[in-house]
């Protein structure tokens, strides 16, 4: 276990992580862009969830989900409790299915991305003839792009929780 000091670190840490996510999502870093939206914050919040506790993945993905929100047309709150529960999820299949590593991350964030495109599409396709045209040009590459990050946010996060035993099954 972590000593009290390091636990409060690692989360300050894991939060400026998340404010850098907000950076290239925004476009405030120059070298970037404005890369697939809040779509970055995906990979980040399931590679928290596979080495935090449920109550911890669960704060993270609401407050991920409200970045979400706050940076969407439709501002109704609707994402943050999807990935607060995409966060919950994560954390408890870790204590019964998977283990904390690279491929799980890119399992999960596919799942993940993969849900939150296609609903999209289908909730934009209500009022457009050709969602299947936003689906293809832009809901699919911001998720490849997000998907570019998993293993970048993987070892960064792995190395802030290096002191837990990542291979032992809880």
């Amino acid at each position: 276990m972590f000593p009290e000091k390091r636990r409060w670190t690692v989360r300050l840490c894991v939060l400026l992580l998340l404010a850098v996510t907000a950076l290239l999502r925004s476009g405030g870093l120059p070298f970037f862009g404005s890369i697939g939206g809040a779509f970055l914050v995906v990979p980040l919040l399931i590679c928290l969830s596979l080495f935090e506790t449920e109550l911890a993945s669960v704060l993270f993905g609401l407050a991920a989900g409200a970045l979400w929100d706050y940076s969407s047309a439709l501002p109704d709150g609707w994402m943050t409790l999807f990935c607060g529960v995409a966060g919950f999820l994560c954390a408890v299949s870790v204590r019964f299915f998977i283990r904390r590593k690279l491929t799980s991350a890119l399992v999960g964030s596919a799942l993940f991305l993969a849900v939150v495109s296609l609903l999209f599409s289908f909730s934009a396709s209500q009022g457009l003839a050709d969602a299947n045209i936003l689906f293809l040009y832009y809901y699919l590459p911001c998720a490849v792009c997000a998907m570019c990050f998993v293993p970048i946010d993987f070892y960064i996060v792995k190395k802030l929780y290096r002191d837990r035993n990542e291979d032992k099954v809880i």
